[in-house]
């Protein structure tokens, strides 16, 4: 992509390209063909920008400042889904202004107003929480998702994993959100095994406490194997897990006993050699 439409072109037909590539996934403007539509060229427009700001960030900033200025006057589900679309971005934040931050907070505020009954776009936007920037021009991301109940969270986290919801999978896990084998193995799935990347060893320590604690948790019949699987996931912590593996190892054959050999975890005390 890079190379055919930004690398090996003039700098003016570059800048048409930018220009245009920065208008349809802030602007969605009208007469976009259909198929796609102006959803799915917004979104295609949108990846090729990550892909230019890396060639030249100051380019696409130039476009953006001039395409955030007309936001304000798209419609309201056009601004929501730019918001969306393109609030994991430094770019779009640097080029949004004070009113308009004040008027993209207060769509957001009436839009989000029913966090039980969100929808894609909404779980999409609300997902901007895990991005430092975007939480903090708009709190209301944070209010917002503290707020839904864990079937949601699970589905905001699925939408854009990272650094900042590893704080909540303590909680995910515990026997008040995980009260069943199955809804553990489901939470561990969808919110620890993507997240892994994002662990510290105090954060893998946290969940492991969590995950013997829990009934639910240790002795689902799915959670063995999921516990090899994360501990395949978080090879950037090596070395420095190895002491909270084996103490996990610990607290299960303390807490299983030995004629339940499948839920004292073998595959995993196998390749941590404990």
């Amino acid at each position: 992509m890079t190379h055919t439409f930004f690398d090996q072109v003039k700098p003016t037909v570059r800048r048409q390209v930018v220009d245009l590539a920065v208008k349809v996934a802030c602007l969605e403007p009208e007469g976009l063909p259909d198929p796609p539509g102006a959803f799915q060229l917004a979104n295609r427009m949108a990846d090729c920008l990550r892909l230019f700001m890396e060639r030249d960030r100051t380019l696409v900033a130039r476009y953006m400042n001039k395409a955030t200025a007309r936001l304000g006057d798209r419609p309201r589900d056009v601004q929501i889904r730019s918001v969306g679309r393109l609030g994991d971005t430094d770019v779009f934040w640097d080029a949004v202004s004070e009113p308009l931050q004040d008027h993209i907070e207060g769509l957001i505020s009436s839009t989000l107003r029913s966090p039980e009954e969100i929808n894609v776009e909404e779980v999409r936007l609300i997902s901007l929480v895990g991005i430092d920037e975007a939480r903090r021009m708009l709190p209301v991301l944070e209010e917002t998702f503290t707020r839904l109940d864990w079937i949601r969270q699970i589905m905001v986290i699925a939408d854009r994993p990272g650094r900042y919801f590893v704080q909540y999978l303590p909680g995910l896990l515990s026997s008040d959100v995980a009260s069943s084998f199955r809804l553990a193995e489901l939470l561990t799935q969808s919110t620890v095994l993507p997240l892994a990347p994002y662990l510290t060893t105090s954060d893998l320590e946290a969940i492991l406490q969590t995950w013997t604690d829990n009934g639910q948790c240790l002795m689902a019949s799915g959670m063995p194997q999921l516990a090899v699987t994360l501990h395949e996931t978080t090879q950037h912590l090596r070395p420095a897990d190895e002491a909270v593996w084996r103490g996990f190892i610990a607290r299960v054959r303390s807490l299983v006993p030995e004629g339940e050999p499948y839920y004292r975890y073998p595959a995993l005390a196998a390749a941590i050699g404990a």
